[in-house]
């Protein structure tokens, strides 16, 4: 308001030799916005000029408003969230403009040094006790805004002359940006992480000093920001947000997971599980982990011997809830999300106390698990990472051959016993995973349910299998004819087997292949996968080409009555037509054409066509 008023009374309002309806078209030609639309609804008259510049200057000429908008301006100047010369300079520029304009309207800016300094972290360049001067304030961010300038030209112009090296500009520039920064712990000049004082601390007194200082538990720098506004990566060992200095496996656990330990509270006041494995190993599927034998204490005191996952990148423990109820362990209600890699979740709604006892020594302890259905899948992906059947039955055996470490083997090649032990290792537990229900019902020698799939099989159990029984036990034929091993539908382990049937029987078709599988094996619905099997065999289908129908490029001719060939309809019923248009392709040979029917004209290839044989001459006859 002050510089239009100023500028139009001194041309206009007190120039004599205008007149006040030109006075009046000048004003209103010169205003925008509300101003333009206070006095919009005034006529263009020597009356309306006078009373026009009374309201916009009692509208406007506002002293106190116009202090509170500069004062309020210098109060929402924005904060920076990283070292940036063109935003400090933009800030600094906004508040020297702020603060000139309140000392043209006469406000004691002179004395706010204490207000206007307070409003920027700064203090760590003064020296003294004496309070510093807004001028001071002033040459320090105009001389921090000339650093930043310099070290991002520098940094642009490394990176213009050699390309090779950007990774290493970009660490000198930032390096030259923060190496005038001064430690918030002990005042020397170089960042707090880099402070030995503050790293000899331990890491519990670490976070305390953070905390007390009212520091960035992230970046370790300014208070002025929340920790939901950090620009700075977080830990880079559990990706939380905090400072990778702040790390404790407790304090870790105790953020984002319920982690096990002795502690009951920990566990019980988490919402979230994080179970991850730190290994990273390029191109496998799955990974080795450690397993122990352990005893574990039941509710009345008798111990049980069970097996033990050790997995050394998991941020709690677990137990199943089948072993849970064995042991007849407590459950206490929990609400928490167990999440793994590849961003996979489940919910677990208890958790309970277990002790563990060693079988070599006096050792006992009493830890916090979670429960779950499954830890882990009973059958590993071994068949998935080997071509056949044969290679993956050696390399079970091999593990075999090391876990019982039999005596008397002079050789490093597996034996046909110790194969066939393996393939029936990988039955059993297939069995044990499919059909959990029929095979503890078998191992109890009681009845199956009336609801199970296999019932009308009259399966049996024989050497820990799941064997097919019926009429044929009184044949003449071989036990494992007889009696073949039951495998579910649709199984990878049902797949290879087929697979290998097929290989040798020399590629036979569906019915030799289902012979050559039930002689040892009855997966079930083998009918329909041998044939998805059949089918999507390359050797089949090379021997069995699709021969393609010739096409012949001069039996259809323009003007020949053909008939339309429509599956399901009898010829008589066919489409009668004439043909208007041959469509040749790339190579001259008539594959299509446009043939004219009584209402509408249609395109059909060659093959869809029966071509009448009319005589032309009687025709023309």
């Amino acid at each position: 308001w002050f510089p239009f008023y100023d500028s139009f009374n001194s041309i206009i309002h007190s120039n004599a030799s205008i007149s006040d309806v030109q006075k009046l078209q000048y004003l209103k030609s010169t205003l925008t916005g509300d101003a333009s639309g206070v006095i919009s609804a005034l006529e263009i008259s020597a009356a309306n000029y006078q009373i026009a510049w009374d309201i916009l200057k009692e509208r406007y000429d506002n002293r106190r408003m116009i202090v509170h908008t500069h004062i309020k301006a210098i109060l929402d100047l924005p904060s920076l969230t990283k070292e940036d010369s063109t935003e400090l300079r933009r800030i600094a520029d906004g508040a020297i403009r702020h603060v000139q304009a309140l000392k043209a309207l006469k406000c004691p800016t002179a004395h706010w040094d204490d207000l206007l300094v307070t409003l920027r972290e700064w203090q760590s360049s003064l020296t003294g006790t004496e309070t510093p001067t807004f001028k001071q304030f002033k040459n320090f961010i105009s001389q921090h805004c000339l650093v930043l300038e310099t070290t991002n030209k520098v940094s642009l112009a490394s990176k213009d002359t050699n390309k090779n090296s950007q990774t290493n500009a970009k660490r000198q520039s930032t390096c030259a940006a923060t190496v005038k920064s001064k430690c918030n712990y002990c005042k020397g000049e170089h960042p707090m992480y880099y402070c030995k004082e503050f790293l000899a601390l331990p890491i519990k007194q670490r976070a305390v000093e953070v905390r007390n200082r009212k520091l960035c538990v992230n970046c370790l720098r300014s208070p002025m920001h929340s920790l939901d506004k950090c620009t700075s990566r977080g830990c880079k060992i559990c990706n939380v947000k905090h400072n990778t200095l702040l790390y404790t496996s407790t304090s870790s656990a105790e953020d984002h997971s319920g982690t096990s330990g002795t502690g009951e509270s920990s566990l019980r006041n988490s919402t979230t599980a994080v179970t991850t494995h730190s290994s990273n190993i390029q191109g496998k599927d799955h990974i080795m982990l450690s397993t122990a034998v352990v005893n574990v204490i039941a509710s009345d005191g008798t111990s049980h011997s069970c097996q033990a996952l050790l997995d050394s990148g998991s941020q709690a423990s677990f137990i199943s809830r089948q072993l849970a109820a064995t042991l007849g362990l407590p459950l206490r209600p929990l609400n928490v999300t167990i999440s793994a890699v590849n961003s996979t979740s489940s919910n677990a709604t208890m958790a309970t106390k277990v002790t563990l006892q060693s079988r070599l020594n006096s050792y006992c302890r009493m830890i916090d698990c979670i429960v779950t259905e499954r830890i882990t899948e009973k059958f590993p992906k071994t068949l998935n990472n080997h071509s056949n059947l044969n290679r993956a039955c050696r390399v079970v055996a091999y593990c075999l051959r090391f876990l019982r470490r039999p005596a008397g083997i002079t050789t490093h090649f597996v034996s046909h016993e110790e194969t066939t032990a393996a393939l029936q290792l990988m039955c059993r537990i297939v069995q044990q995973h499919s059909f959990p229900e029929e095979y503890k019902a078998l191992s109890s020698n009681k009845s199956l349910n009336t609801s199970s799939g296999i019932l009308t099989l009259n399966p049996f159990l024989d050497d820990g299998l799941i064997k097919v029984g019926g009429r044929l036990k009184h044949s003449n034929i071989t036990q494992d004819a007889r009696h073949p091993v039951l495998l579910p539908k649709n199984h990878e382990l049902s797949r290879r087997i087929i697979t290998q049937a097929h290989v040798r029987s020399l590629y036979a078709g569906t019915q030799a292949t289902m012979t050559a599988v039930r002689q040892q094996f009855w997966p079930l619905a083998l009918r329909s996968l041998t044939r998805k099997i059949i089918l999507k065999c390359v050797k089949c289908f090379k021997v069995k080409p699709v021969h393609s129908e010739t096409i012949m490029s001069g039996s259809t001719k323009i003007g020949q009555v053909v008939l339309i060939k429509q599956q399901g309809l009898h010829p008589l019923h066919w489409l009668l037509g004439r043909v208007q248009s041959v469509h040749p392709g790339t190579d001259g040979v008539v594959r299509t054409a446009e043939i004219k029917t009584a209402k509408s004209i249609l395109t059909r290839p060659l093959t869809r066509i029966a071509i009448l044989p009319i005589d032309d001459s009687s025709d023309k006859r």
